[in-house]
């Protein structure tokens, strides 16, 4: 995760401006679009020769984890990190 100020305007203009290179580039190689249904690919389909595709799709994943800690703010970004460091708490008996 970046340090720097970047705005969430910012990071949502640059969320898009990326996820647009990535559905170009499996759209106009007719491949399908990520998904969760049952027949989805298991992969992105983006080659891997294709580094501007792949820095695309990265910067995608990278910025919206930027912009969701942001909208949790600190309070509540450090609570779910910790619930995910932790995992399930178990009960003693």
């Amino acid at each position: 995760m970046s340090l720097d100020n970047q705005s969430i305007e910012s990071l949502c203009e640059e969320i898009s401006r990326n996820t647009q290179k990535v559905a170009n580039y499996l759209r106009t190689r007719g491949l399908p679009f990520p998904s969760f249904n049952i027949d989805a690919p298991n992969d992105s389909g983006i080659r891997p020769e294709e580094t501007e595709i792949q820095q695309a799709r990265l910067k995608v994943i990278d910025d919206t984890l930027q912009l969701r800690n942001l909208m949790l703010g600190p309070r509540d970004f450090l609570q779910s990190t910790m619930v995910n460091f932790k995992g399930p708490q178990s009960s003693a008996a």
